[in-house]
């Protein structure tokens, strides 16, 4: 029985640092995806150096 609550204890903490670092990465993600839509705006070098 105690071993179970403490098992039952365990995953509940590990759910909670899974989530946080789900959180984490969707950010990171979104940041990123963010970061490329504004370097796809920005004219490319490319175009420049063939004039």
């Amino acid at each position: 029985n105690e071993l179970l609550f403490a098992e039952i204890e365990y995953m509940q903490k590990r759910e909670l640092e899974l989530q946080n670092d789900n959180m984490y990465l969707r950010n990171k993600i979104a940041e990123n995806e963010r970061a490329q839509q504004q370097m796809n705006m920005l004219p490319s070098t490319t175009e420049y150096e063939v004039m």
